[in-house]
């Protein structure tokens, strides 16, 4: 899930809110970016070789949209 940005004063909670979804759907994810400009690349650990890691991922995606527009962002 590549260059979410959402403004640097909601990325800790923002980031709080993504760490809790990716928890729930039983992942994990590797995160970087540029804080100073509220831009997250979140990289899921999931087999995209399967259908249910495939699935995974559409929701993760979807999930991470939502949020992103919650906290006033793009994706």
């Amino acid at each position: 899930m590549e260059d979410v940005s959402v403004p640097v004063d909601q990325l800790a909670d923002y980031t709080a809110d993504i760490t809790d979804l990716i928890s729930r759907l039983s992942t994990k994810a590797g995160f970087y970016g540029h804080a100073s400009a509220g831009c997250l690349h979140i990289r899921p650990l999931v087999n995209l070789k399967t259908q249910a890691g495939r699935g995974l991922m559409k929701e993760l995606t979807d999930e991470t949209f939502k949020l992103a527009l919650r906290y006033g962002g793009v994706m």
